[in-house]
């Protein structure tokens, strides 16, 4: 069975990139971000849409790796973005090194790399 890679997306500023990829599952989507050349494991986050109309999705972060909390907070909110705009459970595998450059730098390109791919696949649901 292959893959069924919805969207991609690179974002790139000032040196500093960042890709995302968006790959529809059978009953969610699993979600990759990373800063590197390949992609990684990172922060593991499972977000599911809200089951109510108006509130907020609900996420359970797992870091590895002894990520930091900069990393934490970004993930989560990344993870339930994508679960709010897909409307589907998310996994999002969240690799991101950059940090130690301005953290509201990185995560803007983090943001912009991100609504980028889930715009595409929207596109495509």
């Amino acid at each position: 069975m292959m893959l069924n890679i919805l969207a991609e997306s690179v974002f790139e500023k000032e040196n500093y990139s960042v890709q995302s990829c968006v790959i529809s599952l059978e009953n969610g989507y699993l979600i990759l971000i990373t800063d590197q050349e390949n992609f990684g494991i990172g922060n593991v986050i499972l977000s599911s849409p809200p089951t109510i109309e108006g509130t907020r999705a609900i996420s359970a972060p797992a870091p590895l790796f002894g990520l930091s909390l900069k990393r934490d907070t970004l993930s989560k909110m990344i993870s339930e973005l994508s679960a709010n705009k897909l409307k589907k459970p998310c996994l999002v595998l969240f690799n991101i090194k950059g940090m130690e450059r301005k953290d509201l730098f990185v995560s803007k390109c983090v943001v912009e790399s991100i609504k980028i791919a889930l715009n595409k696949a929207l596109d495509k649901i």
